[in-house]
Formats: structure tokens, C-alpha cells, sequence
């Protein structure tokens, strides 16, 4: 019959078992840091847009510039005419 100390023994995880599940503690610590961070990341960000959409709705906004209007504006109208000798007519 074994004896009481040797019951407990056997009762008692494994020495590499426990320094597994240690690993594993200190490696979702880390991880809920982690993401911690992030999210206190994620709604400072969320704040400085709220904070800049506000602002930006107070002021009116800037015209917009539109390049290939410009360009398409510029640029002389085609009239293809096969009779006579100007392509374009400007």
C-alpha cells in the first residue's frame, strides 16, 4: 500500500507541465497588455477624428481643384470633317 507522501506525489503535475502552463500565464499577460494598448490606441484615434470632423464641419470647405477639368477644358474640340481640310476648328 503506498504511503500518504507518496500519493501526493503522484497526485501532482508533472515539473515540465507547470513550467509550460507558467510560460502560457506570462504569454497571455502579455498579450492582454497588448491589446490593451491598442485599444486605448484605437479610441485615441477615434477621439481625434470625432474632434476633427467637428472642426472641419464648423469651417466651410475648401473649393476643390479638378486638373482634368482643367485639361478637358483646354483642350480644342474635335470635328472631324472629311470634306475639308481642318481637323480642328478652334
Amino acid at each position: 500500500m503506498p504511503s500518504s507522501s507518496q500519493a501526493m506525489e503522484s497526485e501532482q503535475a508533472p515539473r515540465w507541465l507547470e513550467e509550460v502552463l507558467q510560460v502560457q500565464f506570462q504569454h497571455l499577460q502579455l498579450l492582454q497588455q497588448q491589446n490593451q494598448w491598442i485599444a486605448d490606441l484605437v479610441s485615441m484615434l477615434v477621439e481625434r477624428e470625432k474632434v476633427s470632423t467637428s472642426a472641419a464641419d464648423v469651417t466651410s470647405p475648401a473649393p476643390r481643384v479638378d486638373p482634368y477639368g482643367d485639361l478637358v477644358r483646354d483642350l480644342p474640340t474635335f470635328n472631324y470633317e472629311g470634306d475639308e481640310g481642318e481637323t480642328f476648328n478652334a
